[in-house]
């Protein structure tokens, strides 16, 4: 975080000294008093957890709070701010610390991608700038403002995963982190338990505009049949596409699985680069593309993207390609599961089936609220079509993809439908050769998935 002269921000937030000696600067601002780390911490009592003796350990902590009263008994090393309205002052001070830096400020979203695109560009920027970023899938907007208080003045760039779970979830973010660049990765299936139609999710993801104040620079998936529902016309900024198909700005023109990932040919202003992304399937493809067009978008070259992106590690969970049990392959994308994952990783097994016996271990698809068993019928319909060999569900929910597989056409003796991850473990054990491939997809709630992951893979 920035240092800064705390009689500034005194004026900002409106707030009168009314006990202790005030320090001339603020090294931390927080909204917990169990997060004070340092002296000269600026503690916004949002959430009235009034702990008076963690300040003992530290010097000139300055408290902004409705009701002084209650923190009367501090120690004389710290000060008491008294506020009308301590929610208030506090958004008027993360507004006047974003306002602090002009430096490109990225807000990505999207059904599936977003983390993973999100850390391609904070890789591919990293070589040349200082960036902050969210950490890993940590995207609730409770940690919004934590992580804008982690720009300071070495921050060049910053890259910010930006969820959306209901109506207004992305215009909140994008209020706090004020973005002039946002990112589409794509709109499919998921959340529907918190809006009254898949329209109204669409929408939803269409608060980047607004986000952005309808300005700056707009990056789309010009592929996404969603996306293309969007109203695009308040839009006064620059708008960059990118996709296979020939309308994209930045075209992929083929893209063919290798040893390790995927190589592709992407056409930009009439010049073909060949590049290549660690990771399998064409989703990693458009990951891909999102991130190297955000990255020149702020001022990288395509060709030096594209190279630093060779050295990417994917997170845990998110599509990993894995040595499993007696010489089979385990494809562990046990990190959150919605229909259009769920898709994308069905479709990776089959490409990287080549002739091997396939078995699919899926976990419940959740949030996805009335809207539930045509979804699941959808994806059973694909475990059906692409001949998976051995389905296992896991838990109750999760069995609805045998009872829609077994109406498809699946036989019975091909699907298992287990609740303990002991079940599943002894199964596997069994089924797994050298001539087999597994994927495992389950949603990130699912705590005790990691055991399994270690028994079945080496």
């Amino acid at each position: 975080m920035k240092k800064l002269r705390l009689e500034e921000v005194l004026r900002i937030i409106d707030g009168v000294v009314v006990e202790g000696k005030t320090p001339k600067f603020i090294r931390q601002v927080v909204d917990y008093p169990s997060d004070v780390e340092v002296d000269e911490t600026l503690l916004f009592d949002r959430h009235q957890r009034i702990q008076p003796w963690r300040f003992e350990r530290h010097d000139d902590c300055v408290v902004v709070t409705e009701n002084p009263d209650a923190w009367s008994d501090i120690s004389s090393e710290n000060v008491v701010v008294r506020v009308t309205d301590v929610e208030e002052s506090y958004r008027n001070f993360v507004r006047y610390y974003r306002g602090l830096f002009s430096i490109p400020v990225i807000a990505i979203t999207g059904t599936c991608g977003k983390t993973t695109t999100k850390e391609m560009v904070a890789h591919i920027l990293s070589k040349k700038y200082h960036v902050q970023s969210t950490i890993r899938s940590k995207n609730d907007p409770a940690f919004n403002s934590d992580y804008l208080l982690g720009i300071d003045d070495e921050t060049d760039a910053a890259v910010f995963e930006t969820a959306v779970g209901r109506k207004g979830d992305l215009l909140r973010s994008c209020k706090v982190f004020r973005p002039n660049l946002g990112v589409i990765t794509n709109i499919g299936i998921d959340h529907l338990n918190k809006f009254p139609t898949h329209y109204d999710y669409i929408q939803a993801k269409g608060e980047m505009l607004p986000g952005l104040g309808y300005t700056g620079t707009l990056l789309l998936n010009a592929d996404d049949a969603n996306i293309k529902k969007i109203d695009l016309t308040p839009f006064n900024g620059r708008l960059i596409t990118f996709g296979f198909g020939e309308q994209a700005e930045f075209q992929v023109t083929q893209a063919r699985l290798e040893e390790g990932g995927m190589s592709f040919t992407l056409r930009f202003a009439h010049i073909d680069h060949d590049l290549f992304v660690p990771g399998y399937g064409k989703h990693s493809v458009y990951n891909a593309v999102a991130a190297i067009a955000t990255a020149y978008a702020v001022g990288v070259g395509i060709d030096e993207a594209g190279e630093s992106l060779r050295s990417y590690q994917h997170l845990p969970g998110h599509t990993n390609v894995l040595r499993g049990l007696n010489g089979s392959v385990v494809i562990d994308d046990t990190w959150s599961s919605n229909p259009t994952s769920m898709g994308a990783a069905l479709k990776l097994l089959d490409d990287l089936a080549q002739g091997r016996k396939k078995i699919a271990v899926l976990g419940k698809m959740a949030a996805l609220g009335e809207f539930a068993d045509e979804q699941y019928a959808k994806i059973s319909r694909q475990l059906v079509d692409q001949k998976v060999d051995v389905l296992i569900t896991r838990n109750s929910i999760a069995k609805e993809f045998a009872k829609h597989a077994i109406r498809f056409g699946m036989r019975k003796e091909q699907v298992y439908m287990c609740t303990e991850l002991k079940e599943i473990q002894q199964l596997l054990q069994k089924l797994m050769d050298k001539n087999t491939i597994v994927l495992v997809k389950t949603s990130m709630k699912d705590y005790e998935i990691e055991d399994l992951m270690k028994h079945i893979t080496v």
